[in-house]
Formats: structure tokens, sequence, C-alpha cells
């Protein structure tokens, strides 16, 4: 188990590994101190050459959440998070393919602006 001043320092290392800005550590205790980076809708997990990224619903624990890597990790993190969003891109043109079909069904409807 590690103690919460090696997840803070294992949360920096991530966040200088990470390409472009505005990443963000975390830090928290559950049963064990854990860490994450965070950039938006985008969350990094792991170290040591083992990494995984998550792109979903910033904090609410809701909404649909894309892996890149899980169960499988990355050495690299950058390569989580281009697989995380090339799944997401897989995910929603599915689903604008979905859409396209239900309106030519149904038509637009009086939700459609």
């Amino acid at each position: 188990m590690i103690m919460k001043v090696d997840a803070e320092v294992r949360a920096l290392a991530l966040k200088k590994k990470m390409k472009g800005k505005g990443w963000k550590t975390r830090v928290w205790e559950n049963m064990g101190w854990f860490f994450e980076v965070k950039n938006g809708p985008i969350t990094v997990l792991g170290d040591e050459g083992n990494y995984f990224a998550m792109i979903g619903d910033n904090g609410s624990g809701n909404g649909c959440w894309t892996c890149g890597g899980y169960p499988d990790k990355f050495t690299d993190p950058n390569r989580a998070v281009a697989v995380a969003v090339k799944r997401a891109r897989k995910q929603l043109d599915e689903c604008i393919k979905i859409v396209k079909l239900g309106e030519k069904i149904v038509g637009r409807g009086p939700c459609r602006k």
C-alpha cells in the first residue's frame, strides 16, 4: 500500500508525462491512497508503465465511459488517451448512424431544433 506522499509524487510524475496543457492531479484515500490526472472529461490512471485512460461525464459517475487500454494497459499514458479518443469517436459515429436511421423512420419531430 502506498502512502499519501507517494501518491502525490506519482501523480505529479504522471502529469509531467502528459501532452498538452490543463492536466490536474487528484489524490484521494479509499482504504489506501490513489491518484489520477484529469483534463476535462479525460482521466488517466496508473503508473510505472501501466496506464489506462477514460473519457466520460466528468465527476458525476454518470455517462458513457470509453476506456483506452483497460483491462489492457499502455506503457505510454498519452497512447492510452489516444486509444480512448479513437474508441469514443467510433461510439459517437455509431450513435449518429442510429439517430439518423431513427429520424428517417419517424422524422425529426418537434424535439429537433
